[in-house]
């Protein structure tokens, strides 16, 4: 199964595990008392954060009474769960900011990714000398563990670049600022016109002329997925302490009207360069 393949599977299980229990009326005590999860240990499973067991959605299925033919998909569902995407096989043992796993697993099903951030240049389209240079300045790590990051970030270019249609919208800010130098600069920008040639990739330099803008409060992801999928968009936004995600779709909706905002005050790349 593909990388994608079981990001979707695991997202699908976690949802349909979701409506099983409020379709049961089974309360949250009832499940303690029948020794399946503590409130706190279901809602990882019901939000994607947490895989459970074949043994333990076979269980959740007795307690919630499912049909049969229902009970045999959940199952089927968390059997193909199992399998270790590219993540968990790369990335075991690394720091990561709370939540970004989950988001990991999302993006590898999405059919189209918008990012806006105004300070960096975002992992996805970020050159090797440029993530050197970035994971080189963050507190605590090793040489080892950096070189480990840089390799997990290229796996997750390689991952999404040609699958999903990306759009990109960075501040001038991260064009001014000499990342690696000069020379390491030079090498990001380069880096990124040649993806901006792609079909499917737009990159967009919101110029500080531009004054005021509804991204004042960082950056953001939105995620979309195919059709079919069943799948609702999905916005993703990283602090210093964690990650959070959201689907409610006021949420969505908000994220959507600013990105489609700072996409029009925004110039394309290649037009900003020359």
């Amino acid at each position: 199964m593909t990388e994608s393949g079981i990001g979707a599977v695991r997202r699908s299980l976690a949802r349909q595990l979701r409506e099983a229990r409020l379709k049961s009326g089974v309360t949250y005590q009832h499940m303690k008392d029948a020794r399946l999860a503590a409130k706190s240990s279901w809602a990882r499973y019901e939000n994607g954060q947490v895989r459970p067991s074949v043994a333990t959605v076979r269980y959740a299925c007795e307690v919630f009474k499912v049909p049969p033919e229902k009970r045999d998909l959940l199952v089927s569902l968390a059997e193909q769960a199992d399998e270790p995407t590219w993540w968990e096989q790369k990335g075991r043992g690394l720091p990561t900011t709370p939540g970004f796993v989950m988001y990991l697993e999302m993006e590898s099903f999405a059919s189209q990714i918008q990012v806006f951030s105004p300070l960096a240049v975002p992992g996805l389209i970020q050159s090797p000398g440029y993530q050197h240079e970035q994971f080189a300045v963050t507190p605590g790590l090793t040489t080892s563990t950096a070189a480990r990051l840089a390799e997990v970030r290229t796996t997750r270019q390689t991952e999404t670049i040609g699958r999903a249609r990306l759009s990109f919208i960075i501040g001038e800010e991260v064009l001014s600022r000499q990342v690696g130098g000069t020379d390491g600069m030079r090498e990001q920008v380069e880096f990124m016109r040649a993806l901006a040639e792609r079909d499917d990739v737009e990159i967009r330099v919101l110029p500080f002329t531009s004054g005021a803008h509804p991204g004042g409060r960082g950056e953001f992801n939105l995620l979309t997925f195919p059709d079919g999928s069943d799948e609702p968009p999905l916005v993703y936004v990283e602090g210093y302490l964690s990650g959070q995600y959201s689907s409610d779709p006021e949420v969505v909706a908000d994220l959507a009207d600013r990105f489609a905002v700072l996409h029009g005050s925004a110039v394309p790349m290649k037009e900003f360069l020359t």
